[in-house]
């Protein structure tokens, strides 16, 4: 006796037109997660690029100088920049 794969029990044609419900299901999830992960790269981005003036104004509020400029300042907003673009990248938004 042939042995018949779970998608000929299920009645299922493997044409490569149909998926079983299993793939289907996994293939839902990682799109979900590849989603949820652009959207925290975007989020990240947003965070760091904003935050990244707070140490120059605290330092000018601090010493009431403008002359010095935070060396974290620039390092957290450099990272900021990178980070969208990332996440342009990752959405194919060539204007991010």
């Amino acid at each position: 006796m042939k042995a018949r794969s779970s998608t000929a029990i299920r009645g299922k044609a493997r044409d490569g037109l149909e998926q079983a419900p299993e793939t289907a299901y996994r293939l839902g999830c990682l799109r979900e997660r590849i989603l949820f992960m652009t959207e925290l790269i975007g989020m990240i981005a947003a965070v760091l690029t904003t935050l990244s003036f707070v140490p120059q104004a605290a330092h000018i509020v601090r010493t009431g100088h403008t002359e010095g400029i935070s060396l974290i300042m620039y390092a957290l907003f450099t990272t900021g920049i990178s980070v969208w673009l990332a996440y342009g990248i990752l959405l194919g938004a060539l204007p991010i």
